[in-house]
């Protein structure tokens, strides 16, 4: 992603030392343009990547119930829509990350498996 304007004499790239907060306008920008592409990537991928990390299948049978649970009953309503939306901004922002450090650990996956996924 290149911002910039032609103005500034150096092409793509913004004069950091600008005392007008340019800067700043610019990473405003940058930051607008990456929450949508990641929030449209979201929308594209609807697997819970935690559960699938701590199952290591989307195809999971256990998991088959949560998108059916979120799918079918939570985003039948007006309100379920709405909390679904509320709360996958926030689990998409950080469970990538939860993901790629459960992935390597199989104890971790199993806590996650037992305590958050699927409570006895």
């Amino acid at each position: 992603m290149e911002v910039g304007d032609d103005i500034e004499e150096l092409g793509f790239h913004p004069d950091y030392s600008a005392p007008n907060l340019h800067y700043q306008k610019i990473e405003r920008e940058v930051y607008a343009s990456t929450a949508e592409f990641l929030t449209a990537a979201v929308r594209w991928c609807k697997w819970c990547l935690i559960a699938t990390a701590a199952y290591g299948s989307h195809a999971h049978p256990e998991l088959r119930f949560l998108r059916g649970l979120r799918d079918v009953e939570l985003r039948s309503t007006t309100y379920g829509s709405l909390i679904v939306a509320a709360l996958e901004r926030i689990y998409y922002s950080f469970s990538p990350a939860v993901s790629r450090f459960l992935m390597p650990r199989p104890r971790w996956r199993a806590v996650v498996r037992t305590a958050a996924v699927r409570p006895p």
